[in-house]
Order: C-alpha cells, then sequence, then structure tokens
C-alpha cells in the first residue's frame, strides 16, 4: 500500500495505522495508541472525505495529538483531522486544526491563566469595550432570548478574555467580517470536504479569536507547535515534523527524512559555491534549498517530478537551484508548475539550465559517484 494514496477501503487503512503506532509511542509515552486510532477511524467511516485522505496524512495528524497531548477527532474536539485537497498531488490530505477546548487547554497549561472564556456576541445583545488606559470589556446578553437557540447568522462579534492567576486580565474582539475573512482562506482548498467551519461555526468563531489573544499571552512549547498548525492549516500549508520510519506491508521506510539537529561542533571551513558557465551559483552538492522557494513549494515541485516521471537527480537539481535564484525566476517556474499543463511542467524542468548540469552526486551508502544516466532517486531519500 502507498501511504501517499488513500487507502482502499477501512480496514487497510486501520492496519497501516496500528502498524505504525510505535510512532506515536516515542512521541507520547502514556498515549494509548489503540485509542487513538479507533477514535480517528470511527471520525474516517463517519466522513467520506477523511476516509479519502493519505494513511500518512492521518498518521501525522495522530503524531501531532500525541505531540500536543490533544485528543485527535474525538468527542472533547481537543484537535481536528481537517481533510483538505492538495490540488498539485490530487489527492485529499489531513490536517492538524486545533479545537477550541484544545487551545484553551494548553493555555491552562502554561500555568499563568487562571481561566479563559470566549463568546460570540449576538444581535440584540449590549455589548461594550473599551482599549487604551482603562480597557474594559462588557457583555449583557439579550434575556429576552434566554434558553433559546440563537443561530449563526446572528453572531456579530466574538471575544476572548484571559483571566491570569495576579487577578489582571486580556482581551481581544473580532468583528465577523474578520472572522469570514479567516474563514474564506481556510476553506480555499478543502474542495468539497465539510469539516468544523460548517458544522462548528460558533466554536470555529471562538477558536479564532482565542488564537489571536494567544499571540500575547505567555506560550509553552506545545501552545505555540498548536498556533503554527492552525495559522498553517488555515493557509494550506503543512507544517513538516520529525521524520517517522513508517511500516508498509512490514517493510520500513522513512518519510520525509529530515537530518537531526548535529551536535554542536567546531565551524569547519565552508566550500566555495559552484559556478556555472553563466557565472550563477549552482546548488552545493548535498543540496541545501535556498530562500526562493518554501518547503511546501518544494514538495510540489517533488510531486510533479514524481507524477510526471522525471528524472528525480535532474529535477532535484533543477528545484535546488530555482531555490538560489531570483524571486522572480522562482515565482515563473511555480506559476509553470501550477498551470496545470503536464507539457508546461515539463518543460519548466527540461528546459531550465540545471537539468543537463549535473554537479558530482555521491551516494549515501557507499561514496561512489552516480552515474548521470542513472535514477538514483531523490538523492535526500
Amino acid at each position: 500500500m502507498d501511504p501517499n494514496r488513500p487507502a482502499p477501503d477501512p480496514a487497510t487503512l486501520r492496519r497501516f495505522l496500528e502498524s505504525n503506532s510505535v510512532v506515536l509511542k516515542r512521541v507520547a509515552s502514556n498515549l494509548d495508541p489503540s485509542r487513538a486510532i479507533g477514535i480517528v477511524c470511527s471520525a474516517a467511516s463517519r466522513n467520506p472525505y477523511l476516509q479519502k485522505c493519505t494513511p500518512l496524512s492521518i498518521l501525522r495528524v495522530l503524531q501531532d495529538g500525541a505531540t500536543l497531548g490533544l485528543e485527535v477527532a474525538g468527542p472533547l474536539q481537543e484537535l481536528h483531522a481537517v481533510p483538505y485537497y492538495n490540488n498539485d498531488l490530487k489527492v485529499y490530505e489531513a490536517q492538524s486544526q486545533p479545537g477550541y477546548q484544545g487551545l484553551v487547554k494548553l493555555v491552562l497549561q502554561t500555568g499563568n491563566v487562571a481561566r479563559v472564556t470566549c463568546e460570540p456576541v449576538y444581535k440584540g445583545d449590549s455589548f461594550d469595550y473599551q482599549l487604551g488606559d482603562s480597557p474594559f470589556l462588557r457583555h449583557k446578553p439579550d434575556l429576552t432570548m434566554l434558553g433559546e437557540e440563537r443561530p449563526d447568522d446572528e453572531i456579530v462579534a466574538f471575544y476572548a478574555v484571559a483571566f491570569f492567576k495576579d487577578g489582571t486580565t486580556q482581551f481581544e474582539v473580532m468583528g465577523r467580517a474578520a472572522v469570514e475573512k479567516i474563514k474564506a482562506r481556510a476553506l480555499e482548498k478543502k474542495r468539497g470536504a465539510k469539516g468544523p467551519w460548517e458544522t462548528d461555526y460558533a466554536e470555529m468563531g471562538r477558536k479564532t479569536v482565542l488564537r489571536r489573544l494567544c499571540k500575547r499571552l505567555p506560550k509553552t512549547s506545545a501552545l505555540a507547535r498548536a498556533l503554527d498548525l492552525q495559522a498553517a492549516a488555515e493557509g494550506g500549508e503543512h507544517i513538516p515534523v520529525e521524520p517517522m520510519p513508517v511500516v508498509v506491508e512490514g517493510a520500513h521506510m522513512v518519510v520525509d527524512p529530515a537530518p537531526a539537529p548535529a551536535a554542536a561542533a567546531p565551524e569547519a571551513p565552508v566550500p566555495p559555491p559552484v559556478q556555472t558557465p553563466s557565472g550563477e551559483v549552482a546548488p552545493s552538492a548535498d543540496y541545501h534549498y535556498g530562500p526562493a522557494l518554501s518547503a511546501a513549494q518544494v514538495n510540489t515541485a517533488k510531486g510533479h517530478a514524481d507524477r510526471l516521471k522525471l528524472h528525480h537527480d535532474s529535477s532535484r537539481r533543477v528545484i535546488a537551484a530555482v531555490s538560489i535564484s531570483d524571486k522572480a525566476s522562482s515565482r515563473a517556474f511555480m506559476d509553470q508548475l501550477f498551470s496545470k499543463d503536464d507539457a508546461k511542467i515539463r518543460a519548466a524542468f527540461e528546459s531550465h539550465e540545471a537539468w543537463g548540469n549535473p554537479l558530482q552526486q555521491t551516494s549515501s551508502q557507499d561514496g561512489m559517484a552516480v552515474p548521470p544516466g542513472d535514477d538514483p532517486g531523490w538523492p535526500e531519500e
């Protein structure tokens, strides 16, 4: 089974997740992987779009939940597994999106906040607030609607208040229009898949204003990570995690490997950059990416190269060269990749000067040079 393609049936998805439960235990020793997997598989059985998501993306959401100490796709709604459509790879991928209750839990774990309240303001409510040297916030709900379920379309604003243990407070207010902009950005890449914005608008509004308040609150590493995940989900991007040794039908493989942080050591001399015939700086043999491409753009380019079965080593050189080019060149390259025209995408790679200008590559296994005509796969993998 390819973990980057949808599982053919629920049993296969469960089998893949269970075979990789060690990944979850590695980041949270007190986690019960069987329970966590059971909850997310139950959620997938109720949500056909989540069932269509790649098993690897679902495993990553579970890993995020284990890292943050939040329950994934469960009744507590601490961490959502939201299906997003990857238009480049033509697959659905689950992304971690912290829920309102999850953010509140992480805020309280900072140790400085005693209580958090986040509420919607409806038409007819009495609401007033003031900033400056004497800030205050007052909200009195419309008593004529007491006990009635208020419809979401009557919400005009949201606010969040953090009550610190020393008696002070901090608050944030957002109008409906500001919340709607964030909702539109979050839904842009979902392509039909229903998520919490459609099913739990009030909760998502509470979470949105709380996330903005959190920017001014003390943070733990877990809260900072959760805020990054939320921002990435809104932008349709993925926040990378540590490499996972994934089991696929009994065989181990490493997905998205990244070099672990090296121990401090004396600095070695930096070799001079390699010059191309045109005088431009070429990517070094170990293929460090430059700032002109984001990690998401690099993954998109590699996904197209895989889909079109382009030579990996040559494609990798092109991506690395584009990543150190100027912004105009990198933007033109990505525009071709987003054209949805396979001929243009292929030309973007094969017409680039780095395609036929191989640098000396060495195999990580035996140190021998790789013949330019062979396809060793992605060098970093």
